[in-house]
Formats: structure tokens, sequence, C-alpha cells
């Protein structure tokens, strides 16, 4: 099928750093047409398109400019969210650093369209030269603001601050812990007002759905997934980088895009990051919709441990848990234990029965996704690959 561009149209057509080159390829005319629309009719539109939220949970985007838009007259706020920490994840830096003024772009329609009067910008803090690029392009798009102020955070190097009630905390200037939920942001976000929190490839998607209207997106994708999705193709592969399927696109299909599985080596499994299930290479047909993930598509050849790989994983969640809920604080613990043990010495039935009623529990029970999360990946691997994991 091959790519389809969308959002990544212009990447390497325009400079990053001039307004100029954007508007010569049709930027903020999408804005022009969003403003001389009411708010409702903006918000219609991205309902039809059947647009979700590309940060990894896939809430539909139209429901949630909605429920901000139905509070009324408060103070309310746009949160873009860049704080993508995924492992294997580079999708939103490559927006940043290709094309800045289209998020921008975005992030003023949906201002708009929800009556927010500031917009944050929380780009994870391992991006310096993408942050460099975004504070030109608010600079340079001052006359299209209409007097929506916006600030741009630094992420404070935590996984969980990509939890969006984790990362209002972390504007507010607390610890990034997550929040209970409900209220939702949409109605009690950051300091109590209504909030629209939006991952960066969401919003980035925003101005081709105004200019050309939401039936028409509704009718690229599969399915209930409409649309393209950014993959951050890596691993195993001769061409690594950043490419825009539609879904409805197979997993085979995104590796012969990025050049087939490097030569001499065998393809085993694919990761679609560190919080969603392998995919082993019996599976390749399966769509990206069904392999899910937040933009991770992380290439293993048959030379790859699974148990090691697993291990890395199970080291990053216990790096990046925050501790305030117990399933998760001893859970990542033992998920790790788990891991070493395999390591070193293998697991037996036993091992397999314990690792799985921790799985169980951290799932019911842990406050966020990350605790949510933490023993997916593993669990599959156990599950299709038990051989590499049993006791010699």
């Amino acid at each position: 099928m091959g790519e389809k561009k969308i959002v990544s149209r212009n990447f390497n057509r325009i400079k990053p750093d001039s307004i100029n080159d954007y508007l010569e390829v049709g930027g903020y005319e999408a804005l022009k047409k969003a403003r001389s629309m009411k708010r409702e009719e903006v918000v219609e539109e991205i309902l039809k398109s059947g647009l979700r939220g590309r940060g990894g949970g896939g809430f539909p985007t139209g429901r949630k400019w909605k429920l901000v838009l139905q509070e009324g007259g408060k103070e309310k706020f746009v949160i873009v969210n860049g704080d993508e920490g995924e492992p294997g994840a580079f999708k939103d830096r490559e927006i940043l650093e290709k094309n800045p003024h289209l998020l921008v772009e975005g992030a003023f329609i949906a201002a708009y369209a929800v009556g927010a009067e500031k917009i944050f910008f929380y780009i994870r803090g391992e991006y310096p030269f993408a942050q460099k690029l975004l504070k030109k392009a608010v600079v340079d798009a001052g006359d299209y603001s209409n007097g929506i102020k916006i600030e741009i955070r630094s992420g404070a190097g935590s996984y969980i601050c990509g939890e969006e009630t984790a990362l209002l905390e972390s504007i507010e200037g607390k610890r990034g812990h997550p929040r209970v939920k409900p209220p939702f942001p949409t109605k009690k976000g950051l300091w109590e007002r209504p909030t629209l929190v939006n991952n960066a490839e969401t919003l980035a998607t925003v101005p081709e759905i105004v200019l050309e209207g939401g039936e028409w997106y509704s009718e690229i994708g599969n399915g209930e997934w409409k649309g393209t999705q950014l993959l951050s193709v890596n691993g195993a592969v001769e061409k690594p980088g950043v490419y825009e399927f539609e879904f409805g696109t197979s997993a085979e299909e995104v590796i012969e895009t990025a050049g087939g599985v490097r030569e001499e080596m065998g393809l085993k499994a694919v990761a679609p990051g560190a919080s969603s299930p392998l995919v082993p290479a019996r599976e390749l047909s399966k769509k990206i919709e069904e392999i899910g993930g937040s933009g991770a598509f992380i290439v293993l050849s048959e030379e790859e441990s699974i148990p090691e790989f697993c291990k890395s994983v199970a080291e990053f969640f216990f790096k990046e848990s925050c501790g305030k809920c117990v399933p998760c604080r001893l859970g990542v613990m033992r998920l790790l234990e788990f891991a070493e043990k395999r390591c070193e010495s293998g697991l037996n039935e036993i091992d397999f029965q314990d690792f799985l009623e921790l799985s169980r529990v951290m799932e019911a029970t842990s406050l966020c996704g990350l605790g949510k999360s933490a023993c997916v990946l593993m669990k599959s691997a156990l599950e299709l690959f038990k051989e590499e994991f049993l006791r010699s």
C-alpha cells in the first residue's frame, strides 16, 4: 500500500524555520476558514472526520472537543502534548522539526473551536532543537494568534508526564503524578478549568481536516479508524525513520516501505512500543490499527533475545513509575525481578502463574496507564516465545 502523506505532506519540502515557506504551501488558510465558521461547526467537522487521538488512547477527538466547548464561558486551556516518552517513538519530534507551523495552526484552530484563551505546548525535555524551532514558529505566527496566549513548557524528564493528568500537575508546578479520574480534564483540568489535552500528531492533522472537510477525512482509513498514522519505524530495518500510513496498512507493508529487514537478518517480531503486545513474524498481516501503540514500530530480528528485550522494557518501567500507587510501585519491581530471574536462571511453571497474577492485579488496580500496561509486552512474550523463558 505504501505511504499516504497528510501530516507529513510538506516534510522536507519547506524550511521548518520559515513562515513564508509555510504560507506558500497554504499555511494558516485552515485557521482563516475555521474562524469564519461558528465554533460548533468546527467541532462538527472534527466529529465527522472520525479522528481519534494519536497518543495511544484513541479517544475520539471531536467528542473531547465538544465536551470542552459545552463548558460554556469559563476560562479554558488547550494543551499540546508533545512529551512522547514511549521507547522507540519519535514521530512527534519529526512534526516539530519538519513543520512546526502545522502544529501551531492546529493548536490555534483547537483553541478557537473550544473557546480557550491560552495554549500550552508541553514538549519533551530531550528535544531542545524541536523546542527551538517551535519557539520561533510561535513568535513568527504572532499575527495569527488573535489574542490567544501561548506558553512553551519543557517536559520534566518523566515518562509518566505524558499521561494527561500527570502533565497537568507538572504544568502547575507540582510533581508529575497522575490524578484520580473522574473528574476528567475536559471538565476540571489545569487549575480546575476545562482543558483540552491533545497529542501533537492529533492537532497536526486538524488543519487538513478543516480545509478539506470531515467527510473527506472519514473516507480515508479502515473501519472505525479514520485517516493516517505516523509510525517511528526502527530496529532491524534498512531505512529507519518516520513514515505515514493509512489505517488498513499491514505490518508487513510497513516493513517493506522501510526497506525490509536488514540483509541476512531474519524477522522474529515487531514491538509497537513498550506497552503493547508483541506481533510475531507469522502475524505480519495484522493491520496497524490492530497492532495499536503510540507510534513506535520496533522491528526485532531473529538475533534478538526476547527475554533480554523484556528485561530492558522492565527496567524502563521500573525507572519511570512515579510510585504514587502501590500496585504499580511494587508491581514494576516484581516485573523487573521476573525478567532478571529469567536472564539469570530461567523461569518455571510456578513463575509463569505468579507473573500472570501480577499482571492481572496491576491491570485491574493501577491508577494510570503505566501500571495497567507495564506487563502487557512481557505477557505476550511469554505466550509467544515461552521456550526462550523456560529454565534450562
